[in-house]
């Protein structure tokens, strides 16, 4: 894989950095994570609770591509701070379950303006409320604005008949998780997202939620938009 923005040695402005790249594998890509390691804390920034740790954290990127053999991703890191030094470092994962990881990537931030602190919202359009859809690869997507810019939207699916929720790492269901999307103008200010999902199965009943960060690390209000489903 490779790790295309920030480049080397870059210093950034204190907002969020879009790390972006490329991934392939011969047969298809399963899953690409990110860790950034804070030099002057020697922390790593834990992009699902949002807080930095004392471990390494491997952070799933959005990706796109068809097939997925070769796929361009995009990871918001909104975790960032005035005149700090980052290593960011890249992992792509197989559908078999083979990893590999990338070289680290130094990065540094410049001196800016604090940011905004007006939350971002997010709409989710496909599928529609109590849609049928064929049972295969489904399209969740919608729609996202920010004062200033988009910087991730990430979405959960819950299995209505059993309560339980769709993991993206592991193809399991168990407890909440949420899962990073595509975005076709990330860092904007208006974004239509989207991702394919084909955990469903035959006559299953599902519930997908959105939530969406802004560049200056402002979520949503806590209210996920939302939609429910079934697979035919």
């Amino acid at each position: 894989m490779t790790l295309i923005a920030p480049a080397k040695n870059d210093v950034v402005p204190p907002a969020t950095v879009f790390m972006t790249g490329t991934a392939s594998d011969d047969v298809a890509v399963g899953t690409v994570a990110v860790s950034v390691h804070d030099l002057g804390t020697n922390r790593w920034w834990n992009a699902l609770d949002a807080v930095w740790g004392p471990t390494k954290t491997w952070n799933l990127a959005g990706y796109a591509g068809a097939p997925t053999t070769n796929v361009s991703f995009s990871f918001g890191f909104v975790g960032v701070g005035v005149g700090a030094d980052y290593v960011a470092q890249t992992k792509v994962t197989d559908v078999a379950g083979n990893a590999k990881t990338g070289l680290t990537v130094p990065f540094s931030t410049g001196s800016g303006a604090p940011p905004d602190t007006i939350a971002p919202t997010v709409t989710v359009l496909t599928p529609v409320k109590d849609a049928a859809v064929p049972v295969g690869a489904v399209t969740i997507g919608g729609q996202a604005n920010d004062d200033k810019g988009v910087a991730s939207v990430e979405v959960s699916i819950k299995d209505r008949g059993t309560g339980l929720w769709w993991n993206p790492g592991s193809g399991t269901w168990g407890t909440l998780k949420w899962m990073p999307v595509a975005l076709s103008a990330p860092g904007t200010a208006a974004t239509s997202w989207s991702t394919s999902w084909g955990g469903g199965v035959p006559g299953g009943a599902y519930f997908a939620q959105a939530r969406v960060t802004d560049t200056s690390g402002n979520m949503d209000g806590g209210v996920h938009p939302s939609t429910r489903f079934s697979t035919v």
